[in-house]
């Protein structure tokens, strides 16, 4: 699994960099399966028809990607035409780096890897709501439980 990981990080040939190569950094990645969970709002974005939208979201967690939280409402802001809450899906994964014992980060979950997680019903959802906004372009926003 990790070298399908590696082979997607470094698609682009990158030239050595005061001798480091990026053989050397994808060797030293290593992907972590963690066991909380996360939480998947999918983020419909369509010209012209967005809109700054506020999403409640009042359980402790830590979004992957760069949404505004309004700690005093609970909720995040994101500029977008319509979102759904996909809800729980059991799994998150972090990465680091070998010998760099304190430092890990949370990564977001490709779409394929949501899609295999969902169960029916939320398959179903996410069907339905893409076919209802067929001329958009979709995100997944995801935000892993802390606690």
């Amino acid at each position: 699994m990790t070298d399908k990981i590696n082979d997607l990080i470094f698609k682009e040939d990158v030239p050595h960099l005061d001798g480091i190569t990026k053989s050397e950094i994808k060797k030293a990645i290593q992907l972590k399966l963690c066991a909380e969970h996360t939480h998947i709002f999918v983020l419909a974005f369509h010209p012209g028809k967005n809109k700054l939208t506020a999403i409640v979201y009042k359980e402790k967690s830590s979004p992957i990607g760069g949404y505004t939280y309004d700690a005093k409402f609970g909720q995040y802001y994101v500029e977008c035409a319509e979102y759904l809450d996909l809800g729980i899906i059991p799994i998150s994964f972090s990465i680091r780096i070998d010998k760099i014992n304190r430092w890990e980060c949370k990564i977001p979950l490709p779409e394929s890897v949501i899609k295999k997680h969902l169960g029916i019903e939320q398959a179903e959802k996410l069907s339905k709501f893409r076919e209802k906004n067929r001329d958009c372009r979709f995100e997944f926003m995801q935000l892993v439980s802390c606690y």
